[in-house]
């Protein structure tokens, strides 16, 4: 908080936030809709149940071996399949364009884009008419991971004789075993961009 003088009277109390992002003390930013997708469930009913409930998120790791690692236990979103239902509500053009779009996002793009589209159906935004113009997208992402899947094909014709990689032949023969979109699932940007997309932001 800081003080600022009115003309007409003594020092008056206003929020420094809400001035240098406004330009005026009178505008608010409300959360006005909410979505999740998390180890205790997708959606705030799942959520809020686990809570109550005292349910742990951790379990057994099964989405990789573990043979080698010390790690065994972790919060997996076990819930979140990548199936079209796991996006919440959608209408049939939307359905269509994320069940589409799915095919070049990795799983953490999935997620974000199904608990946006929670949070949109849950403020009703999703469901009417909106002005593109008044709406925009911010989406705070880290690096994507890579699955090792991924590389099976292009690794392969470079594994030397005695079965180490031989980095000569990356650019000749592993990397046109790449599929062209590779990349593009797993930019930090594609979150945002995936929203704004399927929802004309």
């Amino acid at each position: 908080m800081t003080k600022t003088r009115d003309g007409h009277g003594p020092h008056r109390a206003t929020n420094k936030q809400d001035v240098c992002m406004s330009g005026s003390a009178e505008r608010r930013v409300v959360i006005t809709g909410m979505g999740v997708v998390c180890p205790l469930g997708l959606g705030l009913d799942d959520l809020w149940a686990g809570l109550v409930e005292g349910r742990s998120g951790v379990g057994p790791l099964d989405a990789f071996p573990t043979g080698g690692i010390p790690l065994h236990h972790a919060a997996q979103a076990r819930g979140f399949t990548g199936e079209i239902d796991n996006f919440g509500p959608l209408e049939g053009e939307r359905k269509k364009a994320i069940r589409k779009g799915c095919k070049v996002m990795c799983r953490e793009s999935q997620m974000a884009v199904a608990a946006a589209q929670r949070a949109l159906h849950h403020c009703g935004t999703a469901m009417t008419h909106h002005a593109p113009e008044r709406f925009g997208c911010v989406f705070g992402s880290d690096y994507m991971l890579t699955l090792p899947e991924d590389f099976t094909a292009s690794v392969a014709p470079c594994r030397g004789a005695a079965g180490g990689f031989n980095f000569q032949l990356w650019a000749s023969d592993g990397m046109p075993q790449l599929t062209p979109l590779w990349l593009l699932k797993y930019l930090p940007n594609m979150p945002a961009s995936h929203i704004a997309i399927y929802n004309d932001l």
